[in-house]
């Protein structure tokens, strides 16, 4: 119903055959962790969450741990990130139609080596950098680096900490190779400031860090990347 509120907490969803998505709301949608799990997971629709003018509120608290497999779609919601700093969100797949991503709570958001998220606003709403984590590959045979993806319509704002999840040891054999983007805001506000560091590396013993507009080409905007230099601007061919 219009305007009515939906709320899950401390519960498990799987094996799901409904083809319309567990959840299609015009409300509201509250999902909770509270020292526990809350999982939607191995379930027959692409988009286990479909939301229209409202918002979609993950909290994750008391080292509850928020766990969803499948597509978050909508039109014109707001995707909130809440907790105390105990709790994380696992996502491994596409986040699609929000408004603003808001950050609100110290809650770590991990997004997974397919993930790709789309929406018109990133914005950190805390005093302290937001937490988010994502999973990086190197692939050697086919010299290429794999990362989660944000894509941001317009603005960026506040600061982040990131956390490198590497699924192998590996780097690139050349210098340059080694970067990813997997932030790119080309309508990036840039009254808004942004910073985004390293904090935690996990699976790799290489110092990656986050670096924005690392490339010659990046004109216009934000893209963010992970890599081992600082730009190409400030390395020789040859190298």
């Amino acid at each position: 119903d219009a305007g009515s509120t939906v709320t899950l907490s401390n519960v498990e969803i799987s094996n799901n055959t409904a083809p319309n998505g567990i959840i299609r709301s015009v409300g509201d949608v509250n999902i909770v962790a509270d020292d526990a799990t809350t999982s939607i997971a191995d379930n027959i629709a692409d988009d286990i969450i479909y939301i229209t003018d409202a918002d979609l509120n993950l909290n994750a608290k008391n080292n509850g741990k928020i766990n969803l497999e499948g597509n978050i779609n909508g039109h014109s919601y707001d995707l909130n990130i809440d907790g105390d700093g105990t709790g994380s969100i696992d996502f491994n797949d596409t986040i699609k139609g929000a408004e603003n991503i808001n950050f609100k709570g110290d809650t770590e958001l991990h997004l997974g080596l397919d993930s790709r998220v789309y929406a018109n606003n990133m914005n950190n709403e805390m005093n302290t950098p937001a937490n988010l984590k994502l999973d990086m590959e190197v692939d050697r045979e086919h010299n290429t680096i794999n990362t989660s993806k944000i894509y941001i319509e317009n603005d960026i704002s506040g600061d982040y900490s990131l956390i490198v999840n590497s699924l192998n040891e590996y780097k690139l054999d050349n210098l340059t190779d080694n970067a990813v983007a997997f932030l790119y805001a080309l309508n990036d506000d840039p009254d808004t400031a942004t910073n985004i560091e390293v904090s935690r590396i996990y699976g790799s013993p290489y110092m990656w860090k986050a670096v924005r507009n690392l490339k010659r080409s990046d004109k216009k905007g934000s893209t963010w990347y992970l890599s081992l230099y600082d730009s190409d601007r400030t390395v020789s061919p040859e190298v």
